[in-house]
């Protein structure tokens, strides 16, 4: 992550102790500056107006409490990601592992309970969430590409050309190297090997000087 840029994180909490008890914590995260992160940070009050400021410029990441007055739980959870693939930390009374695994195969990147919540585990929470999304994107990124690389691909039957998405032609190594990060060697595979040494070797025929031999008849040499 880097130094320079703070973290923008939008906190979805209606208790206003709550909101002032992580606003000191993630102060306390800055101050202490182990990993160099800073925060700007986004309130709301319900999950609708949490909602609203999405579209605000930049949002990293996403704290929501699971009992808000408008949404509760799963519920809350499942709008929330119908509007947003931004990683999300869940943060709740409830302490219940069971459903805490539920949160978690939904798609949550952490579940803290607010009980047993210190700025610790919060910077090792928001930290991880951020890296694991930014692995899931490169990821799916990975994949897509895979996928691409798996279709039918138009190359030219003369110069072996591949024709991209935006109708350019480019040559195979380009094309690979753009879609899949491939860096090529070049060599020379055996049958090739053979055609080259073949071709050598009639033009080296062809360049040897010709002899030509004098055929003479007995009558021409009794003379």
């Amino acid at each position: 992550m880097s130094k320079a840029k703070p973290i923008s994180l939008l906190l979805i909490e209606d208790d206003p102790d709550d909101v002032f008890l992580l606003r000191e914590m993630l102060s306390h995260i800055s101050h202490r500056n182990v990993f160099g992160i800073s925060f700007n940070i986004t309130t709301a009050g319900d999950l609708g107006t949490g909602i609203q400021r999405l579209g605000d410029d930049g949002i990293d990441l996403i704290m929501l409490d699971l009992g808000l007055p408008d949404e509760v739980g799963a519920e809350a959870l499942t709008k929330l990601k119908a509007h947003t693939a931004l990683p999300i930390i869940a943060i709740t009374n409830r302490d219940d592992d069971v459903f805490a695994l539920e949160m978690i195969k939904s798609g949550i990147q952490d579940y803290l309970v607010k009980s047993e919540l210190t700025s610790k585990n919060l910077q090792r929470s928001i930290c991880y969430a951020i890296e694991r999304d930014t692995l899931m994107r490169r990821l799916n990124e990975a994949t897509t590409q895979i996928r691409t690389l798996k279709s039918l691909l138009p190359i030219c039957a003369t110069c072996k050309k591949i024709r991209d998405d935006s109708g350019y032609w480019q040559q195979v190594e380009s094309y690979f190297q753009q879609q899949a990060a491939v860096t090529f060697t070049h060599g020379i595979c055996p049958d090739c090997f053979q055609v080259m040494m073949s071709t050598i070797d009639e033009q080296r025929d062809h360049m040897k000087p010709h002899k030509h031999t004098c055929v003479v008849s007995a009558e021409t040499a009794a003379l």
